[in-house]
């Protein structure tokens, strides 16, 4: 018997932000819209504040590096890469409480995230949230690594 206020499953698409990472997540998010579910793609914008326009049926979800640091691009990877894990770990609960994602408020919530990014299960098991890690590689890439 289906609840009659019951919320549509919220499903929130973390990519890592990373040519060839994005579009494929993207693709999957549609499809998943086409299928009932609302959906929400978290974009890691720099620390540069902007209006953001959703321009499909997938939501975007902005997250800024308003945390102070320099120009973290002019950086090496692994400053980008740690950056990147400090702010996401912060602003993600963030996104997530304000999108109603926890078991009490919609026990069907799931994180989908990019295989780059594991520690987004943690965040998403601390809030009691699905998670599922998404490869934006082919099989045959992954055995080869």
């Amino acid at each position: 018997m289906k609840q009659e206020n019951a919320r549509p499953t919220q499903v929130l698409v973390l990519p890592f932000p990373l040519q060839g990472h994005i579009n494929p997540m993207l693709q999957f998010a549609k499809l998943l819209v086409s299928k009932g579910l609302n959906v929400s793609l978290v974009t890691f914008c720099g620390n540069k504040p902007m209006a953001v326009q959703d321009y499909s049926s997938v939501k975007l979800e902005p997250i800024f590096d308003d945390l102070g640091a320099d120009n973290i691009l002019q950086k090496s990877g692994e400053d980008y890469i740690e950056r990147f894990k400090a702010v996401v770990t912060l602003r993600l609960p963030q996104i997530m409480a304000k999108l109603g994602m926890s078991k009490a408020e919609n026990p069907a919530s799931c994180l989908v995230y990019d295989s780059l990014v594991p520690w987004a299960l943690d965040i998403a098991k601390e809030h009691g949230v699905y998670g599922a890690e998404f490869f934006t590689m082919s099989c045959a890439v992954s055995t080869v690594f």
